[in-house]
């Protein structure tokens, strides 16, 4: 536990902007180390001599090697690293890298020259000092790419989760097109009979409305939710079947759902879409729900149903893959349709 800690502390701080500062001051901390150290060897024999300007040409190194190594970071990098330019990358760092060793070589031919003290290398035409140049190189190389690449981690990274946040969202969006609605044909059909019992029997269209009123509520507020009650929802699928029977007298219903699951969730309007569609070629219904070890086994049964009902319910399929995945099984068979889900508390 403790060394995964310590790796999300790491790359936080490799890669959290509000670190950014830190991390120049650290790397220029390191360079300006290694930089006088360097310094400080080339020019061990004559220590004495220079005095305090062994710090001014520490200096000027450490300034030469932050140039080069700025100008990989946010020049080369950019330029051509993150755009897939590779060889052109490798080229130029080369190119600069190979100069670095070059330039202190030249400053330190000079500077004993300046000085009249005597010459560290005996030749500076030796094929050695070739090797030694391509040394210091290639070293230095692999620390300017190791920077280069963590700045090609670091993009590759946020753009992986930028590509993450648009999937969520896409995802988002898909759910919130494929949740249920009241269907236009039972608000036009529960608002015409509501209409004729206008005057013959205004307490039952008082009724009509009300429960109306109460379905529509659900739909434009609890059902924005991520989640609602299975009680709740469950409570609602009674009330549409009670109303869809004020409207159409000659529809059946049996109903036995168990409605003592106080703590179970479930996607809101899920079960009303389902009941909405299956009761839509049916006259007679059969529902009934139960839970069991946090299962839930949802029923739609129907004698007048001669088929089924798979193109119907390709929404409702897509809905529940959207937001159970494999959490699900949807079985259809001529006149019925059972859902079993797995619930959340």
């Amino acid at each position: 536990m403790n060394d995964i800690k310590e790796k999300h502390l790491l790359s936080t701080f490799v890669f959290d902007k509000k670190y950014q500062v830190w991390r120049h001051v650290l790397f220029i901390a390191f360079a300006a180390v290694i930089t006088f150290n360097q310094v400080l060897i080339a020019y061990q024999d004559c220590q004495v001599v220079l005095g305090n300007d062994i710090y001014l040409i520490g200096g000027s190194s450490l300034m030469t090697y932050l140039t080069v190594m700025y100008f990989n970071y946010f020049y080369l990098t950019a330029k051509f690293l993150l755009r897939d330019r590779i060889w052109s990358y490798l080229i130029i760092t080369m190119i600069c890298m190979l100069s670095l060793p070059v330039l202190s070589l030249w400053i330190e031919y000079g500077v004993r020259n300046w000085a009249n003290l005597n010459h560290r290398i005996a030749d500076y035409s030796s094929p050695l000092i070739l090797v030694d140049i391509l040394s210091t190189s290639v070293i230095t190389l692999i620390c300017f790419c190791g920077i280069s690449l963590i700045l090609l981690y670091r993009t590759w990274s946020l753009t992986n989760q930028h590509v993450s946040v648009l999937e969520i969202e896409h995802l988002t969006s898909e759910l919130k097109k494929l949740k249920g609605q009241i269907t236009p044909e039972f608000l036009s059909r529960a608002l015409h009979h509501a209409s004729l019992w206008t005057i013959k029997d205004p307490q039952k269209t008082n009724d009509i409305l009300l429960k109306l009123s109460e379905l529509l509520r659900y739909q434009l507020y609890d059902a924005q939710q991520e989640k609602t009650l299975l009680n709740s929802e469950l409570l609602y699928v009674t009330k549409f079947i009670s109303l869809e029977k004020r409207c159409r007298p000659i529809l059946e219903s049996q109903l036995k759902i168990d409605k003592q699951h106080h703590y179970h969730q479930i996607s809101p309007m899920l079960l009303l879409t389902l009941v909405q569609t299956f009761i839509k070629e049916s006259n007679s219904l059969e529902i009934s729900s139960n839970v069991e070890n946090n299962m839930l086994t949802f029923l739609c049964k129907s004698h007048s149903i001669t088929g089924a009902l798979e193109d119907q319910l390709i929404s409702i399929r897509k809905r529940l893959d959207l937001a159970y995945s494999h959490q699900y099984i949807l079985q259809l068979e001529t006149g019925s349709v059972t859902l079993k889900l797995a619930l959340c508390h």
